[in-house]
């Protein structure tokens, strides 16, 4: 693993295109560089300092912590996601007077990751990306449960002109992921399995219902008995 330290200015003005920028740093590196801490400059040379840190810096699981009066030890995973990475990125946002050609933003990269980067064991740990979850999204609006969704989505990866992706997480979600984007998919559109809420969208679709099928006679009611919980 080459490890290297680096500085370079770049010609960015302001915090949003600083984290668009991070965001097109992360996809294009494979790295996953998240933000540890955000700091004000002091004076009128700095106007803000962001610190971020490699992701794989985290709590080491399998630490002993007292709870309850009982010892718990949190679970070892093989492969680690945590292996106290010191890699680091500094961008310090320059105030408009000191712009230099153009350039507002210097850049401190520390690169020098303790771990492989573009390799599975690293890259089945990235975050989903925007991108995925809409595609998953649109396969969920058009009928698909999360297992024939997965099994499409992963399908249409393999026979694309680039098959690695499906080691990516960013670009593949596991299936554990996919059941999460579905069930906040389903509470957003479709509403929550059960208790009131339930029977309150069901109450909004027989309103709906009855609203376009008056002209044809359709009538739909529904009806709570007194002993119901909701």
């Amino acid at each position: 693993m080459n490890s290297y330290n680096c500085s370079f200015k770049i010609e960015l003005d302001s915090e949003e295109s600083i984290k668009k920028w991070v965001t097109a740093f992360n996809e294009k590196s494979k790295e996953t560089m998240v933000y540890e801490t955000c700091r004000n400059g002091k004076g009128k040379k700095v106007v803000k300092i962001f610190y971020l840190r490699c992701h794989h810096k985290q709590r080491q699981s399998g630490m002993h912590t007292k709870s309850n009066k009982k010892l718990k030890t949190t679970h070892k995973i093989h492969n680690n996601k945590h292996t106290n990475c010191p890699a680091q990125l500094m961008l310090t946002l320059l105030p408009p007077a000191t712009k230099l050609n153009g350039f507002c933003v210097s850049v401190l990269l520390k690169h020098n990751h303790n771990h492989l980067v573009q390799v599975t064991d690293a890259l089945r740990f990235r975050p989903l990306s925007e991108q995925s979850k809409k595609d998953y999204y649109d396969l969920f609006s058009h009928g698909h449960s999360p297992a024939t969704a997965h099994l499409e989505y992963e399908t249409n990866l393999m026979y694309s002109d680039k098959p690695y992706l499906i080691a990516d997480r960013n670009c593949n979600p596991k299936v554990s992921d996919v059941y999460n984007l579905f069930n906040k998919w389903r509470k957003c559109n479709i509403g929550v399995r059960t208790g009131k809420y339930l029977f309150a969208e069901l109450e909004k679709c027989v309103a709906v219902y009855n609203e376009e099928y008056n002209d044809i006679g359709g009538k739909a009611f529904i009806q709570r008995y007194s002993d119901c919980k909701w």
